[in-house]
C-alpha cells in the first residue's frame, strides 16, 4: 500500500509499521471522522493511525477481500472467506470498532469480495465468490438497512467487482475476464442495462450518480 499527498502530488512511504514481509492489501477505507484507515489483506485487517501511520489494532481474519466503515455508525463491514461481518463500533471514536460482531448470512459456499456502499451507509452491494478458486459464483447480494437477509441478484457467470450510486438508488458490477457490465435496479432488482466491456472491468459512479465510469483493459470511458 502507498499514500499519497492529493494536493501536491507527492507519494509517501507506506505506514512506517508496514513490513514488506506482510501480505499485501486487497482494499482500503478511511473511516468516517478520518483518524483511521482499514487496510483488507490476506493476513486480515490492519487499522492505522492516520496522524501517526502507527498500527492501531489487527484483526488477524484469513482472506480478508475488502472493508468499508459505516458513514453514521462507525461500524466495520469486513468481507472476507468467513462471510460478511459487521463489527459495532464501541461508541469511542479513539477505539476501533471491534465491541460486538454480526455475521450477516450468505448462501453457503459463497463469501463476499467486493463491498460497494451508498454514501449514507443504508445500502451494500456485493460480488460472491467460490472456493477453492475465488472465481465469479455469479451472483451478487444486496444488503439495505434494517434487512436481516441480503437479496440475491443472479448476473452473468463471471460477475465481478461493484459499485453502488451515492443514493443507493442504482448498483452495477463488472466482471472478471468477460463481456458485459451490468446495472441493477436495487428497488426491483431487475437489471436496467448491459453495456459492452472486453475483459476484466471495474465501475465507478459519479458523485451525483449520473455517470457510471467502465474502465477494462482496453479504456476508460
Amino acid at each position: 500500500a502507498g499514500i499519497w499527498e492529493v494536493s501536491t502530488g507527492d507519494a509517501h512511504i507506506s505506514p512506517p509499521t508496514y513490513s514488506a514481509r506482510a501480505a499485501p492489501a486487497n482494499f482500503c477505507a478511511y473511516s468516517p471522522n478520518g483518524t483511521l484507515l482499514a487496510s483488507a489483506g490476506d493476513s486480515g485487517i490492519h487499522l492505522w493511525d492516520s496522524s501517526s501511520w502507527k498500527l492501531h489494532h489487527h484483526l488477524p481474519i484469513k482472506g480478508a477481500n475488502s472493508v468499508r466503515f459505516d458513514p453514521r455508525s462507525g461500524d466495520l463491514w469486513v468481507a472476507s472467506r468467513a462471510g460478511l461481518d459487521r463489527y459495532r463500533h464501541p461508541g469511542s471514536e479513539a477505539d476501533p470498532p471491534l465491541s460486538e460482531v454480526e455475521k450477516i448470512p450468505i448462501p453457503d459456499g459463497l463469501f463476499p469480495h467486493h463491498l460497494a456502499q451508498s454514501s449514507d451507509g443504508q445500502t451494500i452491494f456485493a460480488d460472491l465468490l467460490q472456493p477453492p478458486d475465488l472465481t465469479p459464483a455469479g451472483q451478487l447480494m444486496l444488503l439495505n438497512h434494517g434487512d436481516s437477509d441480503p437479496r440475491i441478484f443472479q448476473g452473468d457467470d463471471d460477475a465481478r467487482f461493484t459499485a453502488i450510486s451515492p443514493d443507493g438508488r442504482w448498483a452495477a458490477n463488472g466482471n472478471w475476464h468477460g463481456e458485459a457490465v451490468t446495472i441493477w435496479d436495487t428497488r426491483s432488482g431487475q437489471q436496467e442495462q448491459r453495456i459492452n466491456s472486453l475483459t476484466s472491468s471495474v465501475v465507478a459512479f459519479s458523485p451525483d450518480a449520473k455517470v457510471l465510469v467502465v474502465a477494462d483493459t482496453t479504456a476508460l470511458r
